[in-house]
């Protein structure tokens, strides 16, 4: 576990996990959402996306890339040796979605151009049918990569416990030490 993937539908806590994630293994991240969004009308191309994927993960024996973005998953994937899939309920999602727009808080993962309290109904009705419509490919395009391991979080008390049991591998490796 050191080259992690994390995916699934916005507003599935991929971000937050990624946060906490860093902080445990003390990994750098990339969120693709900060530099795909220069704002919420503009984005980079996806060559331009392609190559700061690949600059960061050549210059990082350890890392952590945070975002769904199937244009560029399978090419992600290349570089990764795990992969956090959020199976989180719709409802959650859209949830923590609406809860987002309402509160625009400044996140660390998003570009400071970016406005959450715009609604963008596309951008919900993408949430709503993720799982009929974009899962079925993520779970293919993983599929092309057996190497890779899958660990599936189907809700947050996994999620938990998936950061307490790495604290303690990680405490327990660094008493060695």
């Amino acid at each position: 576990m050191k080259r992690i993937m994390i995916i699934g539908s916005p507003g599935s806590g991929k971000s937050v996990f990624a946060r906490e994630l860093a902080k445990v293994l003390d990994y750098p991240v990339l969120h693709l959402d900060k530099i795909y969004h220069i704002n919420n009308y503009i984005q980079i191309t996806k060559d331009k996306l392609k190559a700061q994927i690949k600059d960061f993960a050549l210059k990082n024996d350890n890392f952590i890339i945070d975002g769904n973005y199937l244009g560029t998953m399978e090419y992600r994937l290349q570089f990764c040796d795990t992969v956090f899939l959020f199976d989180i309920p719709t409802e959650v999602c859209l949830d923590n979605a609406r809860e987002r727009m309402e509160d625009n808080t400044k996140r660390d993962d998003m570009n400071h151009g970016f406005d959450h309290t715009i609604y963008d109904p596309d951008f919900f009705s993408f949430i709503k049918n993720f799982k009929k419509e974009s899962y079925p490919r993520v779970l293919e395009t993983i599929g092309r990569y057996p190497e890779v391991e899958v660990i599936k979080i189907f809700n947050y008390e996994e999620k938990y416990q998936i950061l307490d049991s790495l604290k303690k591998q990680v405490k327990s490796w660094r008493n060695l030490n």
